[in-house]
């Protein structure tokens, strides 16, 4: 698949997406040589989602990847980098959007903990001018859930009415329950619908024009709805901004706003409700929900 892509014009750099640091954290040591020897340049400075810069050979190190670090050795590749000053044009320099992807996840951690420093990026983005990535924070002591967010949709503006421009920009955050596998060392579908979706609403208002005001948004996962993954019935998804633990928006420079938006699974008949008696009803219903926020894959509906 890799060299399909490669093949069909895919960058082994793109911004924040890296797909050999992927190799190097999946352990694949085949695959590492592979994108080396199709240009990736082993010496390469990248910048982690935390801003700090690390090279092939100091992530293989992080993670203890000791076959992938002789490899790399072999190639002269040293561990110890320096972050190259601004002005010399390196991928490492900071760009608007890394700053701007550097305060979000600053804004995250500050709620819910210690995010990973590997993100899931894009290797072909969808939607020019935007470099799409999903972050993860672990059930840690402040936070007993599984966090998943994104940076890179509020690289482009979304469309919405008229008195909501101050809305603009815009991420969105799901909580799993701690239980839930880890993305990166999972492998099972049923387990891996949340990234999935994540990414569709990312990208959905800047592809297709989908407006998602405020209050809130209903999207459905079909026509008519199907359940979002083969382990629950839930089947449309609650795009619910400034709430729970991220009521505020973050704060930039330029008076600009970054709103969160929770993303919160229901099922038809939930959705159904609000087409019947409104979204007013509807988000009364949803608030009398015990920590309504956090995916529960079985729970009762709220408005049966």
């Amino acid at each position: 698949m890799v060299r399909f892509l490669l093949d069909r014009g895919a960058t082994l750099y793109e911004k924040n997406v890296t797909p050999l640091l992927s190799a190097i954290y999946g352990d694949q040591p085949e695959m590492v040589k592979f994108l080396i020897d199709a240009g990736t340049d082993p010496h390469l400075v990248y910048t982690l989602a935390d801003g700090s810069p690390i090279n092939a050979l100091g992530y293989a190190r992080m993670y203890g990847r000791p076959m992938i670090e002789r490899m790399l050795e072999e190639m002269g590749c040293a561990v110890d980098v320096q972050r190259p000053s601004p002005e010399d044009g390196s991928v490492a320099s900071k760009t608007v959007e890394q700053r701007r992807r550097e305060a979000i996840i600053d804004f995250m951690t500050a709620r819910f903990g210690e995010v990973d420093k590997l993100a899931m990026g894009e290797l072909l983005p969808l939607v020019d001018g935007m470099s799409l990535s999903i972050h993860v924070i672990r059930p840690n002591d402040a936070n007993p859930n599984l966090v998943l967010f994104t940076t890179g949709m509020s690289d482009l503006p979304l469309t919405l009415p008229s008195g909501q421009e101050s809305r603009r920009l815009g991420e969105l955050v799901i909580q799993l329950p701690g239980s839930w596998p880890h993305p990166r060392t999972c492998d099972e579908e049923q387990w891996l619908w949340p990234i999935h979706w994540l990414r569709n609403l990312a990208y959905l208002p800047h592809s297709s024009g989908e407006s998602y005001p405020h209050p809130a948004t209903i999207i459905s996962s079909a026509d008519p709805p199907e359940p979002l993954g083969a382990n629950t019935k839930l089947s449309c998804l609650l795009l619910l901004p400034d709430s729970g633990h991220v009521s505020q928006p973050l704060m930039l420079d330029g008076d600009q706003q970054i709103h969160f938006y929770n993303v919160v699974p229901i099922y038809t008949v939930e959705r159904d409700f609000e087409v019947r008696h409104g979204l007013e009803k509807f988000l009364e219903k949803f608030r009398m929900m015990n920590n309504p926020f956090v995916v529960n894959l079985n729970r009762p509906s709220f408005v049966a």
